[in-house]
């Protein structure tokens, strides 16, 4: 790092800042140690699809819980975001940076050595907890540790090495389980991020100077988690349960009576948990709907595709990561090119635009290609799919929506999304299923037997008449 990463000014000495101090070596540190846990959390959620297959058949846990391993850290993600954000105004963005660190670590380790399908859920949740204080706290910290254009600048490498990971997850996580198994890729994040927390001292622990402690919303806390909660069970579950089941139809409407209390008690709320006056604006929301999409047809996409390979393709682990890497690579491109073309005076909506087409095109591409393609007829569309991820998201920043940086995680939208995706038109078997029918298309086992049967009867019969 060069020494335009400067940090902010000293604080004044009643209070201990948080921000680092005017040394560029532990600007520097500071910044290596919050880009370091950035670049874990999104390898985590795009290497472990990779290692699905493999997980199923080591500890089994049937499609359902095979989602619960995705879902689990992007419900947590999504839901405690906003949480750490306000708990950082109150307790410190370095002290809880490190919490969520050390929180992380302590769901890999529990990954690791998860015996069965339903200890690696909950581990997962764990590290998804985690992950959320991870970008939620270390968007903050740089915020206040550098100034001017050292601030853009670590925000750029923010934004890149967060590109990166979604990058790497998939081929560094195929390799491993082709090699080692799926234990050693939760293996490797825990180790990373035990050297994450080896760096924090260094980050300074206090709340900001001048900073005055917020008031925390515990009831707003409480409902938008246990709502979101409600509605990710009913999604999840509803194919293995039925659609129509009371215990689906009830998580749905526990979910909307959740989140209705929630929005009257933040509607009062002198200090919400969420501004809601901001879905007022047009602009915002317009905006805030480009991730929505970018969760249907990207994070959908890099979720469950790994397995479709695997299976429908039969890939190995290793390939199917390769594979991978042409969706997520224009995800780390996408933003250089974003950023230089707003700079150079092109609109910031066109970029949106161009992006949201090149994800339309991806998906179209990508459906198009069948199993019997072997995997060849998806590569070529994969890529549009990630430009569109890389592109927005600099794009975006530049565009006059009001920023909002608590809620503003595109990991965290739409993780309720790609959850409805997962099992659709296959009740209760999910991808696994629909990779078993597109294989043996007559059936296996004694009716697939007597169909066959019967058609090769049915043709002896018809020669014999002529």
């Amino acid at each position: 790092m060069t020494s335009e990463l400067s940090t902010s000014e000293a604080a004044t000495p009643t209070s201990p800042p948080e921000a680092t101090p005017s040394d560029p070596r532990r600007g520097n540190l500071t910044l290596a140690a919050v880009l370091l846990a950035v670049l874990v959390v999104p390898m985590s959620i795009s290497g472990t699809a990779v290692a699905l297959p493999a997980i199923s058949s080591d500890i089994g846990g049937g499609a359902s819980g095979q989602q619960w391993v995705v879902n689990a850290f992007n419900l947590s993600f999504a839901c405690f975001t906003l949480v750490w954000g306000s708990l950082s105004d109150r307790f410190g963005r370095g002290r809880l940076f490190a919490a969520g660190a050390a929180t992380f670590t302590v769901g890999s380790v529990a990954s690791t050595l998860a015996p069965n399908i339903v200890v690696l859920d909950v581990a997962r949740g764990v590290a998804g907890l985690g992950g959320a204080a991870i970008f939620s706290c270390g968007a903050a910290i740089l915020s206040s540790a550098f100034d001017g254009p050292a601030r853009l600048r670590a925000f750029a490498l923010f934004g890149t090495t967060a590109g990166i990971g979604v990058a790497l997850g998939p081929t560094l996580s195929g390799l491993l389980v082709d090699t080692a198994g799926w234990r050693p890729i939760f293996a490797v994040q825990a180790a990373v991020l035990l050297v994450v927390l080896a760096a924090t001292p260094a980050i300074g622990l206090g709340r900001p100077a001048g900073d005055a402690a917020a008031k925390f919303d515990l009831l707003g806390t409480v409902l938008l988690v246990l709502g979101l909660l409600a509605a990710m069970v009913g999604i999840v579950q509803g194919e293995p349960w039925g659609w129509g089941s009371p215990a689906v139809v009830a998580s749905f409407v526990l979910a909307v009576a959740l989140l209705v209390a929630f929005a009257r008690v933040e509607s009062r709320r002198p200090a919400p948990l969420l501004d809601l006056e901001l879905l007022t604006h047009a602009r915002f929301m317009a905006l805030c709907l480009v991730p929505v999409a970018a969760s249907f047809g990207f994070v959908t996409l890099l979720t469950y595709f790994p397995t479709f390979l695997q299976f429908v393709a039969g890939q190995s682990s290793a390939k199917a990561g390769l594979v991978i890497v042409l969706l997520t690579i224009p995800v780390v491109v996408g933003p250089l090119a974003a950023g230089r073309a707003v700079g150079a005076g092109v609109n910031p909506l066109v970029v949106i635009w161009i992006s949201l087409g090149a994800l339309i095109a991806g998906d179209l591409g990508t459906s198009a290609g069948g199993p019997r393609h072997g995997g060849r007829g998806h590569r070529g569309a994969a890529a549009p799919c990630g430009l569109r991820n890389g592109t927005v998201r600099r794009s975006r920043r530049r565009s006059g929506a009001r920023p909002r940086p608590r809620g503003e995680g595109g990991y965290g939208c739409g993780s309720g999304e790609h959850d409805a995706t997962g099992q659709r038109g296959h009740r209760g078997r999910g991808v696994r299923g629909a990779a078993h029918r597109s294989r043996h298309p007559q059936g296996r086992g004694s009716a697939g037997r007597r169909r066959r049967r019967g058609q090769c009867g049915g043709r002896h019969r018809q020669g014999r008449e002529r």
